[in-house]
């Protein structure tokens, strides 16, 4: 969601069109993408048992920094922007920004919505993985299969 709104900010001030256009800039935010989330899968595997739902802290803010990151360098996210955007823009009508805004904010709004039902559906099951006793098992099992889905993200987003 954060890494959303900075994408609509950059489309809005006409930055993500050049950043979409130059490929090295492209090619950067997709290699760094799947470096971090190979990161997070790692983190994962190594981590299991002290980063188990049942161990994290209230005001541990980690959970907020890693999804920013993970947002920021999604790429797609960008392309999207760029692509949509222009389609909503009438030059006789008003500002490009005020008319790049209203799309993106409606988006961000969705976005917000389906994104809530996600987080608490996922805070749900991690409370029942929480009181499980294989934890760390459900951990070190979702590892690989982050892991998996970087090498198809990728491989597909060649």
């Amino acid at each position: 969601m954060r890494g959303l709104a900075f994408y609509v900010l950059l489309a809005v001030l006409g930055a993500a069109e050049l950043i979409a256009t130059v490929p090295i800039v492209y090619a950067v935010l997709r290699w760094a993408r799947v470096a971090y989330l190979f990161y997070l899968a790692w983190e994962a595997w190594v981590g299991a048992r002290a980063t188990s739902p049942g161990h994290a802290h209230a005001n541990d803010h980690a959970p907020f920094w890693r999804g920013l990151v993970a947002n920021v360098l999604n790429p797609k996210a960008l392309v999207f922007y760029v692509a949509l955007l222009p389609g909503y823009i009438a030059p006789d009508h008003a500002p490009f920004w005020v008319q790049a805004l209203i799309p993106g904010a409606l988006h961000l709004a969705i976005s917000f919505v389906v994104h809530s039902l996600i987080v608490v559906e996922a805070a749900h099951a991690g409370a029942i993985v929480a009181t499980s006793q294989d934890a760390v098992l459900v951990r070190r099992g979702l590892a690989p299969g982050i892991a998996l889905i970087v090498i198809w993200l990728a491989w597909e987003t060649r």
